[in-house]
């Protein structure tokens, strides 16, 4: 399905939500490659969501257009758009993501002889901006809405992130670490400095359970 930027902005912009970018670059950008991303979903650089794509600012539609059309990297002219909820990113996760820390809870992992890569699930996927056509291209797996089964899926595999820090943590020498918000959640305050406990990752988590929001989609 193919769309205007403007008619998905409301997607883009949507509260609760962080927008990244991929240039697909030049040698990249066949159907068969876009289709390849939708259908299995994109494949992190390093392991990692932060390697891999650029944060969107989408609180202005001119600026956002303006970014697209003048994708940095390899003068791409398809740039896949992602939106993941920012609820399950794990902000105590390494900065860089290492080994999925901080956005583990959004990657599928595939294991061939013993590598295992990730892989952004193609729920998280909208679509791609086609930058000579000035249109989106919409992916038939992106969830607008988020599937009872995808919201529990998330909810397990961000609790295996946090344990993943916890173990980290437990192997430095301190546990005063600092945080910082970067490129990738553009769109959300500084995460200050923080002394915690450990024992605080094995507490519940209290969930908010998600809204009937009608689709935006056009």
């Amino acid at each position: 399905m193919q769309t205007s930027i403007d008619n998905i902005y409301s997607i883009l912009n949507e509260k609760g939500f962080v927008c990244l970018g991929h240039g697909t670059g030049r040698a990249k950008d066949t159907d068969d490659i876009i289709q390849l991303i939708f259908q299995d979903g994109l494949r992190t650089k390093d392991n990692s969501l932060y390697y891999t794509t650029v944060g969107l600012n989408t609180t202005d539609i001119d600026s956002l257009k303006q970014t697209l059309s003048h994708w940095p990297h390899l003068d791409s002219k398809k740039i896949i758009l992602i939106r993941i909820p920012v609820e399950y990113i794990n902000l105590l996760g390494n900065t860089a993501d290492l080994e999925g820390e901080r956005f583990g809870a959004f990657y599928n992992e595939k294991t061939s002889t013993g590598k295992t890569t990730y892989y952004l699930d193609p729920k998280f996927i909208v679509g791609y901006y086609d930058v000579e056509s000035e249109n989106v291209i919409i992916n038939k797996n992106f969830e607008e809405k988020l599937s009872e089964q995808t919201i529990k899926t998330l909810r397990e595999k961000y609790k295996k992130v946090l344990e993943k820090t916890k173990q980290r943590l437990q192997s430095e020498e301190t546990i005063e670490t600092p945080f910082a918000s970067t490129e990738a959640n553009s769109n959300e305050q500084e995460v200050p400095s923080l002394t915690y406990d450990l024992n605080d990752f094995d507490d519940d988590i209290e969930w908010e359970e998600p809204k009937d929001n009608k689709s935006n989609l056009p």
